[in-house]
């Protein structure tokens, strides 16, 4: 599976950010700063484990590469300890890459200055992926959401949103794993994800199509099982798309509402109404 490490000058962050986004997407672990650095570590020691950890550099190759201290720096430490690795240069202007860092030039390289899509679908074959076939995809997994989401309000996108976050951060504080963190295709690890998820799963209720609530439970068991078997065809374990894929999973299948304390009205409760006339 490839680990995808982003190489460039920080002036090119404005198209290195969307490449990221792409990647994810495409369910392809990437790392680039300075979204995976984490707040309160030395960020040289993050970027050397990544470096060790990345199977293929990816590098921007533009005039703004040329004035980074860290983007030769990162491809000889790439190269040391990755001596048969992939490293594709990118192209976003004429600048020869052979002055960026020597050698460079030598790696068949990725053209971007003249179609961004044409580099994209390029890129994506290099790393073993259709572009944008995840539509496809996604489309096949969430059956019937269109139609679903037809009936919903615009507070669904909310919903889902904090849905994604609440699993996430539950699934977290109880595993102590990582976004990132390779799940092991086991039973086991499955039942790990389910009791993990259980009691945020518990702060909602679950209506289906003919408005009838389900078992909470039992439809994050149902759930976790199609989006294992979904990434077991495809090879994905990594945590943060097994647990937001059952949150999407769900918000696709069912109409989901916030448990709320219900208020007891006084005119279901006639005697209430009596005592409190009496203590008036």
């Amino acid at each position: 599976m490839a680990r995808v490490f982003i190489s460039y000058g920080s002036q090119d962050y404005y198209i290195v950010s969307l490449l990221e986004e792409l990647l994810k997407f495409h369910y392809i672990d990437v790392w680039c700063a300075p979204s995976n650095i984490r707040p309160g570590v030395n960020f040289t020691s993050d970027i050397e484990r990544a470096l060790n950890r990345a199977n293929m550099l990816v590098v921007i190759s533009s005039v703004n590469s040329l004035s980074s201290k860290w983007v030769a720096k990162e491809i000889t430490t790439f190269q040391a300890t990755h001596q048969n690795a992939s490293i594709i240069p990118i192209l976003l202007d004429s600048t020869n890459a052979e002055e960026i860092t020597p050698g460079l030039s030598s790696y068949q390289a990725i053209d971007f200055s003249d179609s961004m899509l044409i580099g994209c679908r390029t890129l994506f074959r290099a790393l073993g992926k259709e572009f944008m076939s995840s539509r496809e995809r996604r489309a096949d997994f969430r059956r019937s959401s269109r139609d679903r989401r037809s009936v919903r309000d615009r507070r669904s996108a909310q919903l889902l949103q904090r849905l994604r976050r609440g699993f996430w951060s539950a699934y977290s504080k109880n595993t102590g794993k990582g976004e990132f963190d390779e799940l092991s295709d086991s039973l086991r690890e499955k039942f790990k994800v389910v009791d993990a998820l259980q009691d945020e799963a518990l702060k909602y209720m679950y209506f289906n199509t003919a408005n009838e609530e389900g078992n909470p439970k039992e439809i994050l068991e149902r759930s976790t099982q199609t989006v294992w078997d979904f990434m077991k065809q495809r090879g994905h374990f990594k945590a943060v798309y097994i647990v937001e894929g059952i949150a999407e999973e769900i918000h696709d299948h069912y109409e989901i509402q916030l448990k709320q304390r219900r208020r007891i009205l006084r005119r279901e409760h006639p005697g209430r109404r009596e005592n409190l006339d009496e203590k008036k």
